[in-house]
């Protein structure tokens, strides 16, 4: 990754021109805060951070909320998917196994405990494909969490 640069005049405040050592980030005459990175000025009710890799040239200064990026935190994720809601499988099968047990009670003479075991058996049925179907899983990957990383070495900040 290239090196980002600093914009604006290193050795000098951002406000009012006053020779600065060209790490600070505030002035010593108007006594601003500026990001350490691009010298914008900032404020105190704005979001201030500071990065935390030792190794970043920005370590320990002020940086604005400009000079940071927000880097989400991907993985797997197992999770249960319902290709068919188990609620309504069971209504539906109650429903069918009731339909199956008067149409064959009225329709082939059956008798009455043939024609229930019927019905019985279509409900069961269908209960028991529901129940297959509706503890299905997947692992897809999703975001699980986001936080702010320095611009220049994207590694994590910490919020002043």
């Amino acid at each position: 990754m290239p090196e980002m640069r600093r914009r604006g005049e290193k050795s000098k405040c951002p406000a009012c021109g006053w020779g600065l050592d060209e790490h600070a980030y505030r002035c010593t005459k108007c006594f601003i805060y500026f990001c350490y990175k691009c010298r914008a000025r900032i404020g105190k009710q704005e979001e201030q951070y500071q990065c935390a890799d030792q190794s970043c040239g920005c370590y320990g200064k002020l940086i604005c909320s400009a000079c940071t990026v927000t880097v989400s935190d991907e993985g797997p994720v197992t999770r249960p998917t319902y290709s068919v809601d188990p609620g309504e499988a069971f209504s539906l099968g109650g429903s069918l196994g009731f339909i199956a047990c008067i149409v064959a009670f009225t329709s082939g003479g059956a008798p009455p405990g043939t024609a229930v075991l019927i019905g019985f058996t279509t409900a069961v049925t269908i209960w028991l494909v529901a129940i297959i179907l509706a503890f299905q899983t997947t692992t897809r990957t999703e975001n699980l969490a986001t936080h702010r990383c320095c611009v220049q070495c994207r590694r994590p900040v910490k919020k002043l």
